[in-house]
């Protein structure tokens, strides 16, 4: 591959260093600084980007456009110091800048998106968000040969709204995360195939110049800010391209080339300049790196912190999966949950990623002996080129991290792995079938079997089910079946006698032939069996999780609904994550007990700029309860009980607080309430010092309704139900009234009668861990209460 010297603007040599010599700048002496412009600092470099114009003299092939809105401006010329510190550099004292407002909501913001779905099922972008380009061609010029390669880029970020991608393309990119740490996108070879990699480099400033430099050589990539190694994490496998994307500056690719830029481009840079970018198929040597980065020599690696190590682990851990190591992988997971319990508002005993991303509960599933369960490993790329975290426990409670498994590394699922489930096939071995997307834009269902009980999958094949999205799939007698979402909205049915061959059996349920609702999607679609009933249980956009309770007619492939409305599974969480497929023999006198997981997604952290977002809620018992379902706390969670205070008899009167005199943040509560005369009552949580700020568990009395509000956030999504927070009890006038509360930290689970809100909150404030109980219109009385600190799970 030749040298490129692009697009936006000549490269400096002697007109730059005459503006230098006579801007009147005090810089360095003028013999120094022509030595120095002699070594060619951008030298076998394949491609340099100034930002002085879109022009591209000659035709230049690698000519960047504006791609998305036109919140680029090029050529934007920088004053006093500014102007000459880029000139010092080779640059021209002229700059891209990249005003994209990226929203703050906790995870939209980290989407860059104004809206969840669009008319195609797909993640749509704010359209007032823009980035530069060139074609999957041109970049296909750029790929590193041999395993080396260098990536230089400088920029400012403002803080704290400054960050986003610099540069993506389809073997090596480079993003800053909103906590401020460098993460790194690296095509690499695995044991199966080629996968793309992210890997955290470190936490950078913002609100300065930053010279960022990537340099990989002899299975190594180090990692230098403004000239200083920062990081030098080993490679195991050697460099690969995982499939074929255009080249992005200020904008993260969601997917590969062929379909749509508009739905692809996210993750945009916001509130940023970029004054030069350039990549070589080499490795640049230590005077380039400290001359771009506008030193003399280059710095060695500073002492290392605990967050370096924490980094360190996070990228051991890629190899310690490739080679299937259980005993490392836990070491590692330790390590990295030990660095992370250093914030406050963590949960402590729900499942999270040690760091990083936790999403759908994905694979969910009891195999000899051992709980299962599986969530998209990201840390920047949400959704994107994710392999599946993999999680395994004993108890349903502590959870340990094995090998990371499927791994996105093939054709038909490099550009992500989504929503998988397990079932055993007729060799006794877990078979995993998971939604993929693939290089070449197309969505597809995939089956993998695992021969070393779960610790890795292999012999992937392509399931014959056009338009995959979702499945779940389950054997009766002789038969298999799945089921899978397809737009409008509506679920349809296969079947199989050998796993490989399927046919389809038609529409199994469509939401609006029995329900006035607007459905726009649906997600995740289940159907199991409890007791004599079929239950139809899916995420439906916007409006969250809902299920049916009635028939499965197995001749003409149809389930009927016993009413036509479907009933939330949870009344304060608008998120359509779950999973109800875990089945184990553990419920009264060892009678079948199925288990639903599920996540919140509205929390979010950081630890020193290390991100973790998300939070499984607790593993839950379903049963079917007359016309609805119940579900229950595990049994299971008793294990992490420690010192227990009890109260009786309470009498609780309006306008009235300092009821309890306890604090905590990690508690289960359990109360029992009989009403008098008032309206509402219930108790207060996460209360401030003040009285001001609390969440509320209440019973409405009129209604029969209990539900969760005060302090917490708004939904995700635009929700159309008004009462959000709030549903049936199944609980008759005039009985007691039950509450079970798991809190911890910014996790609220509440379970009034086999009924649930789960929810996040707003304030993570460590010194608002008070309780109260509290009534409204009239007199309650608290029979009983009990509260358990919880120790940590994890």
């Amino acid at each position: 591959m030749g040298s490129v010297v692009t697009s936006i603007s000549a490269q400096l040599h002697q007109p730059a260093l005459a503006a230098l010599m006579t801007s009147g700048e005090n810089v360095v002496n003028g013999n120094d600084l022509l030595g120095r412009f002699s070594k060619d600092p951008y030298g076998r470099a394949a491609a340099v980007w100034h930002m002085a114009t879109l022009g591209a003299a000659g035709g230049d092939p690698m000519a960047l456009q504006v791609s998305g809105s036109k919140t680029v401006r090029i050529g934007q010329r920088l004053q006093g110091v500014e102007y000459t510190e880029s000139l010092k550099r080779g640059g021209d004292g002229l700059v891209a800048v990249f005003s994209n407002v990226l929203p703050h909501d906790t995870m939209v913001s980290h989407l860059g998106i104004s809206s969840y779905i669009n008319d195609r099922g797909w993640l749509s972008i704010n359209n007032d968000q823009g980035w530069l380009s060139i074609g999957a061609r041109q970049a296909k010029q750029l790929r590193p040969n041999g395993g080396i390669a260098s990536l230089y880029v400088r920029a400012f970020l403002q803080e704290p709204d400054g960050w986003g991608t610099l540069l993506f393309s389809d073997s090596i990119g480079l993003a800053l995360h909103k906590t401020g740490l460098a993460v790194a996108f690296l095509g690499q070879e695995t044991s199966e195939g080629v996968t793309l990699r992210e890997l955290p480099l470190g936490i950078v400033e913002r609100r300065r110049w930053l010279d960022l430099v990537v340099r990989i050589a002899g299975r190594r990539l180090e990692f230098f800010c403004n000239g200083t190694l920062r990081n030098s994490i080993p490679l195991g496998k050697k460099l690969g391209t995982p499939f074929e994307s255009g080249l992005l500056i200020g904008a993260f690719s969601s997917g590969p080339s062929g379909v749509e830029p508009a739905e692809l481009s996210i993750f945009c840079l916001g509130n940023a300049k970029i004054d030069a970018l350039a990549i070589w198929d080499c490795s640049m040597t230590d005077s380039q790196v400290a001359f771009l980065s506008g030193q003399i020599d280059v710095q060695p690696q500073a002492k290392e912190s605990a967050a370096d190590r924490a980094i360190a682990a996070y990228n051991r851990f890629y190899d310690a999966s490739e080679n299937k190591d259980l005993e490392l992988c836990r070491t590692l997971e330790r390590s990295m949950r030990e660095f992370m319990r250093q914030d406050p508002t963590r949960p402590i005993y729900h499942l999270t990623a040690p760091i990083g991303w936790i999403y759908d509960p994905s694979g969910a599933v009891q195999f000899q002996g051992k709980y299962h369960v599986s969530s998209y490993r990201n840390i920047y790329a949400l959704l994107r080129f994710n392999s599946l975290d993999h999680y395994v426990s004993d108890n349903l409670v502590h959870w340990r991290m094995w090998p990371t498994g499927p791994v996105a590394d093939t054709k038909a699922d490099v550009a992500g792995i989504w929503l998988s489930n397990h079932i055993v096939d007729g060799d006794g071995l877990p078979n995993i079938i998971y939604c993929a997307w693939g290089a070449d834009g197309v969505q597809r269902g995939i089956r993998a079997r695992s021969h070393d009980g779960m610790v890795s999958y292999t012999d992937k094949k392509l399931i014959s089910v056009p338009e995959f999205h979702d499945g779940h799939g389950w054997k009766e007698g002789d038969t298999w079946y799945v089921i899978t979402m397809r737009k409008g909205p509506e679920i349809v049915i296969f079947s199989s006698t050998d796993l490989d061959h399927w046919t389809e059996r038609g529409v199994l349920f469509r939401p609006r032939e029995y329900s006035d609702k607007t459905v726009e999607g649906m997600e995740f679609p289940y159907l199991f069996f409890l007791r004599e009933k079929a239950v139809l249980m899916s995420g439906c956009l916007p409006a969250g999780v809902f299920y049916w309770i009635g028939q499965f007619d197995r001749k003409s492939f149809k389930f009927i609904p016993d009413e036509p409305e479907g009933l939330r599974v949870d009344y304060a969480n608008p998120f359509h994550c779950f999973n109800p497929s875990t089945v184990d023999t553990k419920g009264p006198n060892g009678a079948t007990r199925r288990i639903i997981m599920a996540m919140e997604s509205r929390l979010s952290g950081s630890v020193h700029g290390l991100p973790w977002n998300g939070v499984h809620a607790m593993p839950r018992a379903i049963t079917l309860d007359g016309n609805h379902l119940r579900q229950d706390p595990l049994p299971e969670f008793e294990v992490l009980r420690g010192r227990c205070d009890s109260f009786r008899s309470i009498k609780i009167t309006p306008n009235t607080s300092g009821y309890i005199k306890l604090r905590g943040d990690a508690l289960e509560i359990r109360a029992e309430f009989e009403n008098q005369d008032a309206n509402s009552f219930g108790m207060k949580v996460r209360l401030s010092r003040d009285g001001r700020t609390f969440v509320r568990i209440f019973y409405d009395a009129k209604t029969s309704e209990f539900g969760v509000d005060g302090n917490i956030p708004k939904s995700v999504y635009p929700d159309p139900e008004k009462k959000l927070g709030r549903g049936l009890s199944y609980i008759p006038k005039g009985k007691p009234v039950q509450f079970i509360v798991f809190l911890d930290k910014a996790l609220i689970e509440a379970f009034v009668n086999g009924q649930t809100c789960t929810t996040g909150i707003d304030d993570t404030n460590p010194l608002h861990d008070g309780l109260d109980l509290f009534s409204e219109g009239g007199t309650a009385t608290c029979a009983r209460l009990d509260i358990w600190e919880m120790k940590p799970a994890l």
